[in-house]
Order: structure tokens, then sequence, then C-alpha cells
């Protein structure tokens, strides 16, 4: 191989390195905001950081709500978390502490509303980011 011919290959590797690097290079997990419908409920759930570990999860929830509890579930592999009992921070604002998310991947997160009138669920897909991706 000539010189000219090293250096090019020395130069594509280079760039093929640099393209991979900033491809896998660790970016900061995005905040996530999902919401749906539990019966006559408006839940919106809260995440700052959404990676592997123990978070402490904001839920805005309308209409009288007695007590709600979480239950984070990845269905695709068969895992589940302790179900979590919010507590009320404000009117229609409850904070769920200590909710673990082991391992990366999609979770869906039902959030049961118990009111006077029974319970209503809604299941709220959130996409967990590995470790190490937090801002």
């Amino acid at each position: 191989m000539t010189a000219q011919g090293r250096l090019a290959a020395g130069l594509v590797a280079l760039a093929v390195v640099a393209v991979l690097a900033l491809l896998l290079w660790p970016r900061a997990a995005a905040p996530v905001v999902v919401a749906g419908q539990a019966g006559p409920h408006h839940v919106q759930l809260a995440l700052d950081t959404p990676a592997v570990g123990v978070h402490d999860l904001a839920l805005d929830v309308t209409g009288p709500v007695d007590r709600l509890v979480v239950a984070p579930v990845m269905v695709e592999m068969g895992h589940a978390s302790a179900p979590v009992t919010a507590t009320p921070a404000a009117p229609g604002r409850f904070e769920a502490a200590g909710v673990e998310f082991f391992m990366p991947g999609r979770w869906d997160v039902t959030v049961t509303v118990h009111g006077p009138d029974g319970s209503d669920d809604v299941v709220l897909p959130v996409l967990i980011a590995p470790r190490g991706r937090e801002p």
C-alpha cells in the first residue's frame, strides 16, 4: 500500500471511530411527561430523569381521589417493581416517592385512582434509559 493509501485508510478509520463515538456517547435522558384517562380522571405523570434508578414521580390527577397507587411493570421482560402509594402534595398533585426502574427499556406504569365511586386504572408507558444518561 502506498503512503497515500495508508493515509486515506487512516482517515477513513478515524472518521468511522468519530461517528461511532458520536452515536454511542451517553446523552442525558430528556424529561418524560405522559398522560391518560383513568375513568373520569385525567392522569399526568412526570419524571425528570428517566434513567435506571429510584425516582420520585409527580402525578397530576383531576377529580376526587381517596388513594393513588403507582405500579411499574416491564411486560416484555416479566419484571415488576413494588407498587407505591402516592401522597398528596397539593390539590390534584401527588408524589410517588421511591419508584424503582431497575433496568433500561419500556416500563408500563399502571396508575390506579381510588375515588369515592370506585377504582380506575390507566397504563402510562415510560422509556427508561441506561444508568449514566441522567442530566
